[in-house]
């Protein structure tokens, strides 16, 4: 009885959680700060719009962990590496979302290519992983697609689809549909320091859609700052990048008008000269 009990209670903790948060690591650049991660060029496009890293012109990897609202259960700890080569930049990433209780693992293999001086495109593999203790592990596979289109020199414009097959969990207790969602986003470069991001993305799950409104400024060669609003759930975030020779510290933060806190952190490290949009 008690154990029925625990998973009963493990189950709708992770389910209500889930309307405002995803399994996966969330970006510190974008998706950590409210927004739909399509816009992003980073390594961290790892954990977005795969089209993203077409960007990357040097071998990175990086580790990173994010807490969801204080809640140790639904801390997310990844690690990751992008080696871009002449024809393709792949990329592979760990993710373990959860505890001993409850959790899930994504293996993903991630590959973009710039396909024309404006156009990028790029594509994500995932192994999902679900564990819940007493219980059979539940497997599935996911495909995520996005691209990039820089229609001038000042603006870029963004497309990703996370899960557009609508990938489902069937487990002994409960059938779970995974989210799937559909975002655009448009990228506007103001001056060569500083970057307007308009985005919305329609969850598919919970038919329903939020909009995001996001700033990211160079405000120094080592120092770049950020800062988002996101509607439906209502989000206030920030965040920022340091750098050190080959060495970027990201962090960010974002408060949920429900359910509070949460902050992201990730440390990356090249092997030659960051580049690759504001890392």
């Amino acid at each position: 009885m008690k154990r029925i009990l625990l998973l009963a209670g493990l189950s709708f903790l992770f389910f209500t959680i889930s309307e405002a948060q995803s399994y996966d690591y969330p970006s510190p650049v974008t998706t950590s700060l409210g927004l739909s991660g399509a816009s992003d060029t980073t390594v961290w496009s790892l954990f977005s719009n795969p089209s993203g890293l077409s960007s990357v012109r040097k071998p990175v990897g990086g580790i990173g962990y994010h807490n969801a609202f204080g809640i140790q259960a639904l801390s997310a700890r990844t690690a990751f590496v992008a080696i871009p080569t002449k024809y393709l930049n792949p990329g592979l990433s760990y993710i373990k979302y959860g505890d001993k209780l409850f959790n899930f693992q994504f293996f993903s293999v991630s590959a973009a290519r710039a396909v024309s001086p404006k156009l990028s495109m790029g594509l994500r593999f995932n192994f999902l992983s679900r564990y819940i203790h007493g219980a059979d592990n539940q497997n599935t596979f996911l495909v995520d697609a996005g691209l990039s289109y820089s229609a001038s020199g000042q603006v870029r414009i963004a497309l990703f689809s996370r899960n557009p097959s609508g990938a489902r969990l069937a487990g002994n207790y409960n059938e779970q549909k995974l989210p799937s969602s559909l975002a655009a986003a448009c990228i506007v470069r103001l001056s060569p320091e500083f970057f307007l991001t308009a985005d919305i993305t329609h969850h598919e799950e919970l038919s329903r859609q939020t909009y995001a409104l996001g700033l990211d400024m160079r405000v120094h060669r080592v120092a770049s700052l950020r800062g988002a609003i996101a509607a439906k759930p209502v989000r206030l975030a920030f965040g920022s990048t340091l750098y050190w020779q080959n060495i970027g510290v990201n962090f960010s933060a974002n408060y949920h008008d429900t359910l509070g806190f949460s902050s992201t952190a990730g440390i990356t490290f090249a092997f030659g000269q960051m580049e690759g949009g504001i890392d």
